[in-house]
């Protein structure tokens, strides 16, 4: 049975919480608090599977309960619950990396109940599949606490028992700075130059020595440039984190993330959709054609290759997708591109 503590200033919302929660089944009551400090003593000694709180409580409030949870390392998801004008503390709460979905008040029994299953469901899962390459699932967390001091013992653990040739190891290294680039921060902007500068410097480094120096170099530049994205939870997070990893798989879709993140589809294209603004399918259509258009920069890549390294097995089907969006075809795109070059 998985067990869940409430903590909700207003009697009559906690009891509506707890009615919804005991009579899902596989889920009872661990607790009810009415504000964050109570809730606190009962995560402590409960040990819940799950925390379902408010935001404003007297006493001590959501946020600040949230940020006990994140400080003591406890690895508990946690569902907020709010009012629509809580938009601002949502915000905040939601930076938490346990923080793995909101309801806004008022929500259907349906919501919640998904909700608990669909969290419980990934959590267990992802705490018995998640594995990491030299812990580069922690860069998100060290980036976003500004803890350079963890990034460089993982570097330097990795870099001293590490056989690769050079070649391998850059193409290593191409992959932490795209993940941290494209998983770490905010989606939709443009690669930043000092992105740009590090993937250069990689490229031209002609030892292990210099290799390192540029990660290094690079994450804490990220250090100090992190702001977050305050409006993205965990799930969402986790989804396009495989989504730029596997961009290149023509089987990738809203299913397969969902399978791979053990979350019904349904649920993952909603809370897709309300965090990012987008669906899930424009959203990735979007990133398959900037990284096409990146890649028509190379010469030495076919078109029905480059069809195939963004996730289109059909270059036809890529060639109309790409015209759609740009009113030229990708060949059309190439000789624009050559053209400006030569002048």
């Amino acid at each position: 049975m998985n067990r869940v503590v409430i903590a909700d200033d207003e009697k009559l919302s906690l009891n509506g919480i707890a009615s919804i929660v005991s009579g899902t089944e596989g889920f009872e009551i661990a607790g009810l608090a009415g504000n964050g400090l109570q809730a606190f003593e009962l995560v402590k000694t409960e040990k819940p599977d799950i925390l379902i709180t408010d935001i404003r409580m007297p006493q001590k409030d959501g946020i600040w309960l949230i940020e006990q949870i994140d400080e003591t390392g406890l690895n508990l998801p946690v569902i907020v619950i709010s009012a629509y004008d809580d938009q601002k503390y949502i915000k905040t709460a939601i930076r938490s990396r346990n923080v793995y979905d909101y309801l806004l008040k008022p929500f259907l029994k349906e919501e919640l109940q998904d909700t608990l299953k669909s969290i419980l469901s990934y959590h267990k899962h992802n705490l018995e599949t998640k594995s990491d390459d030299i812990g580069i699932g922690n860069l998100h967390k060290a980036i976003s606490s500004n803890d350079f001091s963890l990034i460089e013992k993982q570097l330097d653990d990795y870099f001293a028992s590490n056989n690769e040739n050079i070649n391998d190891l850059k193409n290593r290294i191409y992959g932490w700075i795209m993940y941290v680039d494209h998983g770490v921060f905010p989606v939709g902007r443009s690669i930043p130059l000092y992105t740009r500068n590090a993937m250069k410097e990689v490229y031209e480094s002609t030892d292990k020595k210099q290799l390192k120096e540029v990660v290094r170099s690079y994450l804490k530049e990220c250090c100090e440039r992190y702001v977050g994205d305050e409006e993205i939870t965990q799930i969402v997070s986790e989804c396009l984190r495989i989504i730029h990893k596997e961009m290149a798989n023509s089987e990738l879709n809203v299913n397969y993330c969902a399978y791979k993140l053990n979350v019904t589809p349904n649920y993952l294209s909603n809370r897709f959709s309300r965090d990012m603004q987008q669906s899930f399918s424009l959203y990735l259509n979007n990133l398959r054609m900037e990284k096409a258009k990146e890649l028509l920069g190379n010469l030495s890549l076919k078109i029905y290759e480059i069809a195939g390294l963004v996730g289109f097995s059909d270059v036809a089907y890529f060639n109309r997708v790409f015209k759609d969006k740009y009113s030229i075809t990708p060949k059309q795109y190439r000789q624009n591109m050559i053209g400006e070059e030569e002048n």
